[in-house]
C-alpha cells in the first residue's frame, strides 16, 4: 500500500501531511485490544477492536502542532510532547495524546493515549 491520509504503509505505519505516525500495532494491539491497558476508554466511546482505520482518521483531524504540551528532550536529543485531542464516535472524549519525534521521516511518532479527566473538567 502507498503511504498517505489515512493508509497504511507497506512498513506499517499510519501517516499523516500534518507530521504525525502512528504504527498500526499501536492501534491494534494497545488502544483496541480487549483487555489492554486503555482499551476500555477507546470501545467506551463506540470504537471496536477492527476500528483502526477510523481511529487514525480522528486522530489526524485532531492532530495539531500548535497545540503541544509537556515538552521534554529525551536522552538522544528527541522532543517528546502531548496534545489533547477529543475522540469518539458514539460520543466525544477528551483524550492526552503523547507523541515523539522519532517516527518514519521525522515524523511525530505516537506513543500512548488516555482519557484525561483534567482536560474534561477545563
Amino acid at each position: 500500500m502507498s503511504s498517505g491520509y489515512g493508509i497504511c504503509s507497506g512498513d506499517g505505519y499510519y501517516r499523516s501531511e500534518k507530521g504525525a505516525s502512528v504504527h498500526r500495532n499501536k492501534l491494534s494491539l494497545y488502544c483496541l485490544k480487549p483487555g489492554a491497558k486503555h482499551s476500555d476508554d477507546f470501545f467506551g466511546i463506540g470504537y471496536g477492536a477492527d476500528s483502526e482505520r477510523e481511529l487514525f482518521c480522528d486522530m489526524e483531524k485532531e492532530f495539531d502542532l500548535s497545540k503541544k504540551e509537556d515538552r521534554q528532550i529525551v536522552p538522544g536529543g528527541q522532543e517528546r510532547f502531548s496534545t489533547p485531542m477529543k475522540l469518539g464516535v458514539d460520543r466525544k472524549r477528551s483524550f492526552r495524546t503523547v507523541w515523539m519525534n522519532d517516527g518514519p521521516d521525522g515524523s511525530a511518532r505516537f506513543i500512548t493515549a488516555y482519557i484525561d479527566r483534567r482536560l474534561e473538567r477545563g
